[in-house]
């Protein structure tokens, strides 16, 4: 890797999109160079500046089709909600390259914008073919099999994940969902308490509370809301959830 590049790589890892750009703005005198035009692509898209990035990103393409570029362009396509053009471009890449992982991310994440969590399951699927170490696509395959009422199946997805990193809360929540709405609160609430110790999640206090409300364990029920609450004390959700149980 040469200087300027990593110069470039230590200014984006810093934040300081400003003196990246124009370090990369420097060297383009000297001439035009793909590799730093895609540096800067990428340091303009940081920048928010999704029209002038898309320009160099398409003009670049016109001249080669590049993994790098078409990975780019459907970035910047999905960061302005245009899931269905950028789900093309992502899949292109996996075309190209079936190892990209940030590509089935990608285009897995279009699909779950979209809410079409069955052809989401599809791609996180493939990542931990890929990858069975993986432990957000499990993570991220048991929230796709959670909104398909899959609860079994998104059990077993949670489980994977907590086995390959123990203290991931996520997954530990979605484990204690997926046990919810099996109807085994005893079992979902060691799950919530155990995402709690590692994170103090409002959203596991607050499942933890219906979990004790569905087992009629009000008083247990009522702190578990009120501490969700007090951790999140705009969520109108929990805020009802409390007010109903305390009224009755």
């Amino acid at each position: 890797m040469e200087q300027w590049e990593k110069d470039i790589q230590n200014y984006l890892q810093m934040g300081l999109y400003q003196p990246a750009l124009d370090l990369v703005d420097e060297i383009l005198k000297k001439g035009k160079d793909k590799r730093v035009l895609t540096y800067k692509a990428y340091i303009l898209r940081s920048m928010e500046k999704d029209d002038e990035a898309l320009e160099i990103v398409d003009e670049l393409l016109r001249e080669e089709e590049d993994e790098d570029l078409l990975l780019l362009k459907g970035m910047i396509l999905f960061d302005n909600e245009n899931y269905k053009d950028a789900a093309k471009y992502f899949r292109r890449v996996t075309e190209i390259n079936p190892d990209n992982l940030d590509a089935w991310y990608n285009l897995a994440s279009c699909y779950d914008a979209q809410e079409k969590y069955d052809v989401s399951e599809k791609y996180y699927r493939k990542l931990v073919e890929i990858n069975p170490e993986d432990a957000e696509a499990w993570n991220n395959l048991s929230v796709a099999l959670l909104f398909q009422d899959k609860y079994e199946k998104a059990l077993e997805a949670a489980e994977k994940a907590i086995d390959i990193e123990d203290d991931y809360d996520n997954a530990w929540y979605n484990k204690g969902l997926a046990l919810h709405y099996l109807e085994r609160y005893k079992e979902a609430i060691k799950a919530f308490k155990r995402c709690i110790e590692i994170s103090d999640d409002p959203d596991a206090w607050y499942a933890m509370g219906i979990s004790y409300v569905n087992m009629d364990m009000k008083e247990e029920a009522k702190r578990a809301l009120r501490e969700a609450l007090k951790r999140s004390p705009d969520d109108e959700e929990i805020r009802e959830a409390l007010e109903r149980i305390e009224n009755e």
